[in-house]
């Protein structure tokens, strides 16, 4: 199902195209979902690759799945309830760096927090908020290396004066007077020249 309108339902995820994409019975089975289907005299049409072994996910879903069921009886019931116990505390983490990257300032042509700020949070926390911001200030999030923003948040609980960190596509992440301070190659803010910085290059991606 899709909707082309984003306050429709709160939490579902948007596409690349605009649109909300609602799937309200990905939890069930294609068992219940035949029964009811069926009760209810209603007709459907099955996708023609569902039973196709050359691709992985039917490999999965006719041969492994059922193996594990086997082997533990009611693990699809279990895995089912794990993800959505995953998605629900992703939800809450992502809602949680949204609030927290309120706490970053603009400056010209970027942004910076408070060292001690930043480090009130979880290292988590503190690799989403980077994300965050490099994503706000234009940054490609295909591009962002989880490896990377590990070593920003290493650099910055260290505290190094005056280092730096270079990101794809010119985004810089560096330690200026005991702030974290993201901006792009070439940019920086008022006063730092960013000349006499250390040069710690992490993503020399084309």
């Amino acid at each position: 199902m899709v909707v082309h309108d984003p306050e429709v339902l709160d939490g579902d995820r948007a596409s690349p195209f605009g649109a909300v994409l609602v799937r309200p019975m990905l939890g069930l089975s294609a068992t219940v979902v035949r029964t009811a289907l069926r009760g209810a005299g209603v007709d459907w049409r099955e996708d023609g690759t569902n039973d196709d072994l050359r691709h992985p996910r039917n490999r999965l879903r006719h041969r492994v799945l059922p193996e594990l069921e086997a082997i533990s009886p009611g693990f699809r019931d279990a895995f089912l309830r794990s993800l959505a116990i995953t998605r629900e505390m992703a939800e809450i983490a992502k809602k949680a760096v949204d609030d927290a990257a309120a706490n970053w300032i603009p400056i010209e042509r970027g942004v910076q927090m408070p060292i001690r700020t930043l480090l009130g949070y979880s290292p988590f926390a503190r690799s989403a908020l980077i994300r965050s911001a490099l994503v706000r200030l234009g940054a490609d999030p295909e591009r962002i290396e989880s490896s990377h923003l590990h070593a920003a948040t290493e650099m910055i609980a260290r505290g190094r004066g005056r280092a730096h960190l270079e990101f794809a596509d010119g985004y810089r992440v560096a330690v200026i007077k005991g702030s974290a301070v993201i901006t792009q190659m070439g940019r920086s803010s008022p006063g730092v020249d960013g000349s006499d910085l250390p040069h710690f290059v992490v993503n020399t991606a084309p």
